[in-house]
């Protein structure tokens, strides 16, 4: 959500289509619709680019890599017109771009980490019957910058696809929002 509930409330007012107290447009909005902080508002929340960002960070504390975010990342990695092809890693111009990590003397030396994983576990209903959830849990682990490093190359050009998706289909939905007649209604 890049805008205050306020903002949003004022628009939803201006369309005079259903009246609706702050409040209860407050209590109608979906729970995972959440601010998203200054730092991160070019990335979305989930798992994939919530671990990409997990995974810049401990390096970003050893000085290990010259960007601060993800979206830093993709600037860098990116030429300015960031097309599909730039996101795909097949641009002439930009095809050659790596990470900008900064050498270490020490890519042995171990760095706290953290990573959204999924853990399986069994619970216990009011009657006594067993069941199987997953759950996603954040998981605080060491590891060596080296394999940080590494981890990070890896999952690189998927984060790039997907950071593309992402802002795509933004870009999609707005328009299709804005070309909306009078009589359609645009459900998420």
């Amino acid at each position: 959500m890049k805008g205050s509930m306020r903002d949003l409330y004022s628009s939803f007012c201006q369309s005079g289509e259903v009246k609706l107290s702050y409040t209860r447009f407050c209590a109608y909005k979906p729970f995972y619709v959440v601010p998203k902080d200054l730092h991160e508002r070019d990335t979305c929340l989930c798992e994939k680019c919530e671990n990409f960002r997990l995974l810049i960070e401990p390096l970003k504390r050893v000085k290990a890599i010259e960007v601060n975010s993800p979206a830093a990342l993709v600037r860098a990695m990116c030429c300015e017109d960031k097309n599909f092809d730039c996101y795909q890693r097949s641009c002439s111009e930009c095809e050659t771009k790596g990470i900008p990590f900064v050498p270490c003397e020490d890519e042995e030396k171990t760095v706290k980490v953290s990573k959204w994983v999924r853990v399986n576990e069994e619970k216990q209903s009011n009657q006594g019957k067993t069941f199987n959830v997953t759950r996603t849990v954040k998981k605080n682990m060491e590891e060596s910058i080296g394999n940080i490093k590494a981890e990070l190359a890896k999952s690189c050009d998927g984060f790039l696809l997907h950071t593309f998706r992402e802002s795509h289909q933004t870009k999609v939905l707005k328009v299709k929002r804005e070309n909306l007649d009078n009589d359609e209604l645009c459900c998420l």
